[in-house]
């Protein structure tokens, strides 16, 4: 298995998706906790679990970009959720009947996930685990859906976790030349990936997104959706507000996620 280059260092975090939390709190919902779960001696997850009211179609496992940390917080029986394309939007997925469920950087990895620490054994034991812990809860099937970065587990994910209880993968927004040095021809997983055309983040360009779909010649089903429009960005290429969390086109972006995980026909562009 190939190893990211280091160009993910502190120089690229001004680069990637951080966390900005919203000015606005939501109120815990029934169906939405924190839950800890044990992962690695020593080593737990927090998990931000949210279910709809009726029997969930599928889990969606969510990884955020920039370093995975700290996109949620529970104060006073509040939860705040961070500006990050899938933690943002994660009340719309569950408007759709899907339960999500957000993954933070594990307690052993204090700054966060670094690119290397996505590509490790460490970090499949605990996606494992939270697996499991899903699955106690009778939560299926799972599908592991990554944004910016956060593709990077996704993937990673993708070509080694082998269980029979994943049944796809979504990348959005995704570093498709770092993902492209995998040995991505592994995957045999379907795999939708959803990009916006402007993209201006560096490191996620839009060709190269379309680069990768070419590259995944061993899943059993590869779909690539463009994104078009939207809302003037409100933050730089790379950081949530703007074409790479595709702001203005949340709604279009989700609802497409989920009816592909349902089966349905999917465009191969929105908002033009």
């Amino acid at each position: 298995m190939k190893r990211v280059s280091p160009f993910l260092g502190k120089a690229s975090l001004l680069l990637t998706e951080t966390l900005i939390l919203l000015s606005a709190t939501m109120p815990a919902l029934a169906g939405q906790e924190i839950k800890t779960v044990p992962t690695r001696p020593g080593v737990t997850v927090q998990v931000l679990l949210n279910t709809p009211a009726t029997p969930a179609k599928a889990v969606l496992v969510l990884f955020p970009g920039g370093d995975g940390a700290n996109m949620f917080k529970e104060r006073g029986g509040q939860i705040r959720l961070g500006r990050n394309f899938l933690v943002r939007t994660s009340p719309k997925f569950v408007a759709q009947g899907l339960a999500v469920a957000i993954v933070d950087a594990p307690s052993g990895q204090a700054n966060g996930m670094s690119a290397g620490f996505r590509n490790s054994p460490e970090h499949i034991q605990d996606i494992r685990k939270v697996i499991d812990f899903l699955d106690a809860q009778g939560l299926k099937p799972i599908y592991l859906v990554g944004t910016s970065r956060g593709t990077l587990s996704v993937a990673y994910l993708g070509i080694e976790l082998q269980d029979k209880r994943l049944k796809g993968l979504v990348l959005t927004s995704s570093l498709g030349g770092v993902i492209g040095s995998y040995s991505v021809n592994r995957i045999t997983l379907p795999v939708l990936l959803v990009h916006h055309r402007d993209d201006g983040c560096k490191v996620c360009p839009f060709q190269e997104a379309v680069a990768l779909k070419n590259k995944l010649s061993g899943s059993s089903k590869v779909n690539f959706i463009e994104v078009q429009g939207g809302d003037p960005p409100q933050s730089g290429p790379c950081k949530a507000m703007s074409y790479h969390g595709f702001l203005g086109r949340e709604d279009q972006v989700v609802r497409v996620i989920a009816d592909w995980i349902a089966g349905k026909q999917v465009p191969a562009q929105i908002g033009n």
